[in-house]
């Protein structure tokens, strides 16, 4: 038997469109980059829209920065979601944040956008009707700035400071700072408080950073100093005071403890992983005293995106 291309009819009971190959008769959504309104694909024996392609974690599509203008975008597949679904190969490109968009390995930045230090989202682009793919940065977590009639799905969130895009490496959804951003001379309170950290904002994050606690006052009852981070969607509460030779103890959340003693670069290093909110912040509060002249100190690690998973 001869099968012909058809955009509709179930055949054994495949629908056959376009060319036939195995990525169209899996049993999933799928679609071609030069996908039409039209188009329809096959899924559990249902012929259904491309309004139904999920917007997964991309394939490939892993990013880096190491000059402070350029973001690097490796090739890959994915979904668009911000104005239409579209199964997207992408190549290779090179985007400045520096410069105005255009396309190819050229400028990135939004046109109207201006360069300023904070956070830039980083979407890759399609064109339906000219099947052209690009990349672009804009301030908006929804793409609002993007060229007109084209769709969007975002790839990355990086954080500019000093003047220059902070270097990072890709792994998937986590995101790691070539260099760690250090926040140093940090009195936490002893009540819970917001902290600013160094990672996108705009969106949740998973930052990802090392806690030195700081050096606990000495006192006749040889106390601790402890402290306890958490999201601030969480409830706080203040970590346990105990004596010198405890361990990690509190309720809840990421918690760390400096006995008195001589502070030095290893006192206490506590890698924590801590939910963010979109501003980029998240809570702490303390037990003890410092030591005078003795400071908590967070080295920013990176951040893990999960909301790349999601299409958001």
């Amino acid at each position: 038997m001869t099968l012909q291309a058809r955009r509709t009819g179930l055949v054994n009971p495949i629908n056959v469109y376009n060319d036939l190959s195995a990525d169209t008769v899996m049993g999933i959504p799928v679609s071609l980059s030069t996908t039409e309104d039209a188009t329809l694909v096959y899924r559990n024996q249902t012929l259904v829209s491309d309004s139904f392609l999920v917007a997964t974690q991309p394939s490939g599509v892993q990013c880096s920065s190491t000059d402070g203008q350029n973001v690097t975008l490796g090739s890959g597949y994915l979904t668009t979601k911000i104005g239409g679904y579209y199964s997207v190969s992408v190549p290779s490109l090179v985007k400045n944040l520096n410069n105005t968009w255009a396309l190819g390995n050229n400028g990135g930045r939004a046109s109207g956008i201006s360069l300023t230090d904070g956070t830039y989202h980083l979407f890759v682009i399609y064109n339906p009707v000219t099947n052209i793919v690009d990349a672009y940065f804009d301030t908006s977590i929804e793409a609002v700035n993007r060229p007109s009639n084209w769709v969007a799905r975002r790839v990355a969130s990086v954080v500019r400071s000093g003047g220059a895009i902070l270097a990072f490496n890709q792994y998937g959804t986590r995101f790691e700072y070539v260099t760690p951003v250090r926040i140093t001379s940090l009195i936490v309170n002893t009540s819970a408080t917001l902290y600013n950290l160094v990672v996108p904002v705009g969106l949740e994050v998973l930052a990802r950073y090392i806690l030195t606690c700081g050096n606990a006052e000495f006192t006749a009852l040889s106390t601790q100093l402890s402290i306890n981070a958490r999201s601030p969607a969480a409830l706080l509460t203040l970590p346990t005071s105990s004596p010198i030779f405890g361990d990690f103890r509190g309720v809840g959340g990421g918690y760390a403890y400096s006995a008195n003693g001589v502070y030095n670069a290893t006192t206490s290093l506590v890698l924590l992983e801590t939910p963010t909110n979109t501003a980029g912040q998240i809570q702490m509060a303390r037990t003890g005293n410092y030591s005078p002249g003795r400071y908590t100190v967070l080295q920013i690690q990176g951040w893990i995106d999960f909301n790349l998973a999601i299409g958001k």
